[in-house]
């Protein structure tokens, strides 16, 4: 035990070496006195943070989001105490995920809680009222999450122009049992041209009790255009019409090794069945790249046809821009190597023969870095 010992003079100097003394002495006494460290992973207590703890380390074993984890907290009529050390979990049953165990080794103690699963899907629900005998359109229906119920339906267009057999409300889950035997047939309100994109607010829904096998009575994901020429007024059949995409095609020939620019390409749509696995779908896919081989006109580009291109080329001539707020520079340089889009480059100024590092921006471009 440290005993402090006072002192009567009244010297100042003397009392201000005193006080000094008792300061130093006083810092040794904290210095040395023992102090309790909590260790960074240590748990701090309550049945929240647990169920929070062991919903961490659920979604993390079974990859379910943490919404769809539901832990039910422990009784609160036993507080859970705190752990100097981190809280192990695992499934204390074989193939058993609804009973976690948290375990703490000190102090010793475990606590098992009780987990379900309530999985989250998207499902085709009413957007508003929905009467009997209507036939149902895109602006009845729309995709929603839904936790713990189930639907037939998973895509908006599968149930586009079918019947309800019953009135529904908004918010009603759709499923199979509510739909009539009686269909809708799609009944253009004018011509289409093959190949011409067929949209569906563009189409009368009537209802059909006979309709014949050929007749489409369900409409199709994606774009939809005409296989051949198709008449108003008639319903159109399965045979009518076909799924198609935008891909990009070639306007002019491109020759091997020349960079592709926005002139040299266009959009078109396409028949699903007739496009390759790996075709470009957005003339920014190809810009700034290099035609690995000769294409034709109106040719379908993919992947393989392109690759980096050299923007800049070793000896040839880049206009290298600097901009500082409004103002703006540019300088005559030559490429000292050859650099594709958005590499660096050391560029030598015509002028002053003065080596300045430059970022590639286009062909024979580029933007000045201090070098």
């Amino acid at each position: 035990m440290a005993v402090i010992y006072g002192c009567i003079s009244t010297d100042s100097f003397h009392t201000g070496i005193m006080q000094i003394s008792v300061r130093i002495l006083i810092a040794l006494l904290v210095a040395v006195a023992p102090v309790k460290t909590i260790a960074a992973d240590a748990f701090s207590g309550g049945g929240d943070e647990l169920v929070w703890a062991a919903t961490d380390w659920m979604t993390q074993q079974t990859n379910f989001n943490p919404a769809e984890i539901q832990i039910s907290a422990p009784n609160k009529r036993v507080a859970v105490q705190t752990c100097e050390t981190q809280l192990t979990f695992r499934f204390p049953f074989k193939n058993n995920i609804r009973t976690i165990e948290a375990r703490c080794s000190n102090p010793s103690w475990k606590r098992f809680l009780r987990a379900k699963i309530q999985k989250i899907q998207k499902m085709v629900v009413a957007r508003q009222l929905i009467e009997q005998g209507e036939p149902i359109t895109e602006l009845h229906i729309q995709l929603a999450e839904r936790r713990n119920e189930s639907s037939d339906f998973e895509s908006v267009n599968e149930v586009i122009g079918l019947i309800l057999n019953q009135s529904i409300v908004t918010g009603t889950v759709l499923t199979a049992d509510m739909i009539s035997t009686e269909v809708s047939v799609f009944v253009p309100m004018r011509s289409y041209e093959a190949g011409e994109q067929i949209p569906l607010t563009e189409l009368n829904l009537e209802q059909a009790i006979n309709a014949e096998i050929s007749t489409l009575t369900r409409w199709p994901n994606g774009i939809i255009t005409a296989k051949m020429l198709i008449e108003a007024g008639k319903p159109l059949r399965k045979s009518d019409v076909e799924q198609a995409e935008y891909v990009v095609v070639s306007t002019k020939n491109i020759v091997r090794g020349q960079v592709v620019t926005a002139n040299l390409l266009a959009r078109k749509l396409q028949s699903v069945q007739s496009i390759g696995a790996k075709r470009l779908t957005a003339i920014n896919q190809a810009i700034g790249l290099e035609a690995t081989r000769t294409i034709r006109a109106g040719t379908i580009l993919s992947q393989s046809d392109l690759t980096a291109a050299d923007l800049v080329r070793k000896g040839e001539s880049v206009t290298l821009t600097f901009k500082k707020g409004p103002l703006t520079i540019t300088l005559d340089t030559l490429a000292t190597a050859n650099a594709k889009l958005d590499e660096q480059v050391i560029l030598v100024n015509t002028e002053s023969g003065e080596k300045i590092r430059g970022i590639v921006t286009g062909r024979h471009q580029a933007k000045g870095v201090s070098y």
